[in-house]
């Protein structure tokens, strides 16, 4: 893989001129692989506190997110037939990942936890907002479980 693909960059600043299709499909496996990776390890040892449940998600979400961002905005700018292949090829991986995410029990119960602590208002703001949305998955009823 090329190591100046424009999809892994961390910039402030987008090389919006070297995004691609190809370029998508060539770096969506990696971030998949590294999120997925990152999603793991936290559910594995996740703290129900700020920085160890909602800092650290955020942190192992941001690459693929701003990607994924990206994406969308070449697919708007730009919309062609190969844009729209390249999302389409990528999209059902997104979901599953996202919907692994919202359903994980280790991180809805750090949540939950967390929520008990005393935190700075805008932290407290922000995770009542999370908890509220976690709320309407299967995972926060009682006895909640998942099939992916």
């Amino acid at each position: 893989m090329d190591n100046d693909n424009p999809f892994l960059s961390a910039g402030p600043f987008p090389a919006l001129d070297r995004l691609s299709p190809e370029a998508a499909l060539e770096a969506f496996p990696v971030l998949f692989e590294s999120t997925e990776r990152a999603v793991s390890a936290l559910e594995a040892r996740c703290e129900p506190t700020w920085d160890g449940r909602v800092a650290a998600l955020t942190a192992a979400m941001e690459p693929l997110e701003r990607a994924w961002h990206l994406l969308h905005h070449m697919l708007s700018v730009r919309n062609s037939a190969e844009w729209r292949a390249a999302h389409e090829k990528l999209l059902p991986r997104m979901v599953a990942l996202g919907l692994r995410v919202a359903q994980s029990r280790p991180l809805f119960d750090a949540l939950r936890a967390a929520d008990a602590l005393e935190l700075e208002h805008r932290h407290a703001q922000f995770l009542r907002a999370q908890l509220h949305r976690a709320g309407r998955q299967p995972v926060a009823a009682p006895g909640g479980t998942v099939r992916l």
